[in-house]
């Protein structure tokens, strides 16, 4: 089943919902954002700069997109090791790329 990720806030609050369901989902290990407020999303997954400056990833995974060395879809936040000093992420349909 393919799922549609959705953000809100300031990632406190993820909401990945099936097609037939729009019951929220709290991120556990969602980090603060970055003072930029820097938030990047695609077409069914999102990144963001945490307060110390890496990057965190979450939705769909299918081609890879949220950096995380597999193709498992996570509806929580997963930090994209190797990553650090981050200054900017940006995504796009089934990608996603980070300036440091």
């Amino acid at each position: 089943m393919r799922t549609r990720t959705l953000m809100t806030g300031v990632l406190a609050t993820v909401m990945v919902a099936a097609v037939a369901s729009a019951a929220p989902v709290r991120a556990a290990d969602a980090a603060p954002v970055a003072a930029n407020g820097s938030v990047a999303a695609g077409l069914n997954h999102s990144c963001a700069i945490t307060a110390v400056r890496a990057v965190k990833c979450w939705g769909d995974n299918m081609f890879g997109q949220l950096g995380t060395g597999d193709f498992d879809s996570s509806a929580t936040a997963r930090t994209v090791a190797g990553l650090g000093d981050v200054t900017r992420v940006q995504a796009g349909r089934d990608h996603t790329c980070a300036l440091t």
